[in-house]
């Protein structure tokens, strides 16, 4: 179950990190990992997921998942050599959010997240049901 764990947190920061590398300028082609619109939704799942585990109880706020992130980017920093851009743009995730909202539906979390890419808005919505473990949660994901 740790193994997948840091899978997961692996697939974050790629995803992270592939965001950021679509955000630089570009000499030739376009990168081919520029879909913002899903990943920024994912990462907040992902770490709405790891909250959940590592507390027992879904997140209430974005400061949370803030503090979750940070949490999850110290382990990472322990136990892998992390770039310096990697970093960044992890510890830039939320400045792309503009608003996050968290709605307990029975046991299950409705997360609605509004976010900018490029100047445009975007609004989108998942419902998480609890689970052992964060495959689990993001598996059974709506």
């Amino acid at each position: 179950m740790r193994r997948l764990r840091w899978l997961w947190q692996a697939v974050a920061l790629v995803a992270v990190c592939f965001l950021t590398a679509c955000k630089l300028p570009q000499h030739g082609p376009r990168c081919a990992f520029s879909d913002a619109e899903t990943t920024v939704p994912a990462g907040v799942c992902l770490l709405a997921a790891e909250h959940y585990v590592a507390h027992k109880e879904w997140p209430q706020s974005q400061a949370q998942l803030e503090a979750q992130s940070a949490r999850l980017l110290k382990e990472e920093e322990n136990n892998t050599d992390l770039a310096p851009e990697e970093k960044e743009a992890w510890e830039g995730f939320f400045k792309q959010i503009t608003r996050l909202t968290f709605h307990k539906q029975g046991d299950s979390l409705k997360l609605r997240v509004e976010f900018l890419i490029d100047g445009k808005k975007f609004r989108r919505t998942a419902v998480l049901k609890p689970g052992p473990d964060v495959d689990a949660i993001l598996e059974s994901s709506a």
